[in-house]
């Protein structure tokens, strides 16, 4: 049962534990995103520069490391995963710069940017459950609650296209064309915020197997 957990130990390096690291980041930008739709405060545009860059540091960490290192899981595997999960924040920040190009009331989008933080969380529980599947050795068990939790967000997905639809109609009525289009780019970087949670998730799932 303490056998990775010891090995990893006596290596001094876990990618686990970045992954982890690297995970909090891409939450941690849902959130500044949720602010700042909240408020229609782009001041925070420059905190979400710099969870980029620590990001990517951890991501470089994960790939200098792994390569000669014996694990449970195929390493190849935490590569797709740390790639696709660094999209979250990426997308994250390049929406939060292309909301500077026009103003509009941000407000309105509330409920999309609520539905992605509830995907965000959820995908948080994956990352909560991961020490304990580590320390038992991956066991059946522990890896099959998330599958469930994956599935979870795989419906938290459907729930937001399915909401897209109506805060979209609804954004649309009464605008310039030129609002129209600012507000379709909008929408597509929020999908992609949301494609880009659940191909992680499914990605962390894939790692597991």
């Amino acid at each position: 049962m303490r056998f990775i957990r010891q090995v990893f130990d006596m290596l001094g390096y876990s990618p686990f534990d970045d992954l982890s690291n690297h995970a909090n980041l891409c939450m941690k930008s849902i959130e500044i995103l949720r602010e700042i739709f909240e408020r229609n405060d782009l001041s925070k545009v420059e905190e979400l520069n710099e969870i980029e860059k620590e990001a990517d540091r951890i991501k470089t960490k994960i790939m200098n490391n792994i390569s000669s290192l014996i694990l449970p899981v195929n390493r190849f595997k935490i590569y797709n995963l740390i790639t696709i999960q660094d999209n979250i924040i990426n997308t994250c920040k390049d929406l939060a710069s292309f909301l500077k190009i026009r103003r509009i009331d941000l407000s309105n989008f509330r409920p999309l940017i609520e539905k992605i933080v509830e995907m965000s969380n959820e995908y948080k529980s994956l990352y909560n459950s991961l020490k304990e599947i580590v320390l038992k050795a991956f066991i059946k068990s522990e890896v099959d609650k998330v599958y469930e939790r994956i599935r979870r967000i795989e419906r938290i997905r459907d729930e937001y296209e399915r909401l897209d639809i109506e805060v979209m109609r609804d954004l649309f009525r009464n605008k310039s064309p030129e609002d129209l289009i600012f507000i379709r780019e909008i929408g597509s970087y929020f999908g992609r915020i949301v494609e880009n949670i659940s191909n992680s998730a499914k990605a962390f799932g894939f790692m597991l197997r």
